[in-house]
């Protein structure tokens, strides 16, 4: 039984699989998944995909129902990868987000293109947790999000 309780980490075969879109954070922890040879790294972003797996088809759900999508998934992409003062966090022992075992692949690594791809996956997680709490404040519980952070976005495609 995994300590993770909801999830559990996707299999090897999944993290050789190739996507269509290079762009979601599926194919950054499978690139983080090859770059390393350190089974603990491994594990966590086997565990980590199937998260962020989970986080992109509530999006892809919430999308078709609720608002066309735009750009795909290119509007998660990390116009910067996060602070590193983002990736010192340390929330309390078995808290287990996909952000927290993110960091933790961070910490377990002194390779610097793995702590960056680290970085970047850790801005895309956010930035979809972002919007999923959006859904959730106004299309699920119909309650005005107070910090709209796609209103700008909105406002632009429309030319306004």
């Amino acid at each position: 039984m995994s300590p993770y309780k909801r999830y559990q980490p996707v299999s090897e075969e999944e993290m050789n699989k190739r996507m269509k879109n290079d762009n979601t954070i599926c194919n950054f922890l499978r690139a983080i998944y090859h770059a390393t040879t350190e089974e603990t790294i491994r594990l966590k972003c086997r565990l980590a995909f199937a998260m962020g797996k989970s986080m992109c088809n509530k999006l892809m759900y919430y999308h078709e129902t609720f608002e066309p999508l735009r750009n795909g998934f290119n509007q998660f992409l990390a116009k910067e990868p996060a602070p590193e003062s983002d990736m010192d966090i340390k929330r309390w022992e078995g808290h287990h987000s996909i952000c927290q075992t993110i960091r933790d692949m961070y910490h377990l690594t002194d390779d610097s293109d793995i702590r960056m791809k680290c970085r970047i996956a850790m801005a895309m997680t956010k930035a979809m947790n972002n919007r999923l709490q959006y859904y959730k404040h106004v299309y699920i519980e119909h309650i005005p999000h107070p910090n709209n952070p796609f209103e700008e976005s909105k406002n632009e495609s429309n030319g306004s």
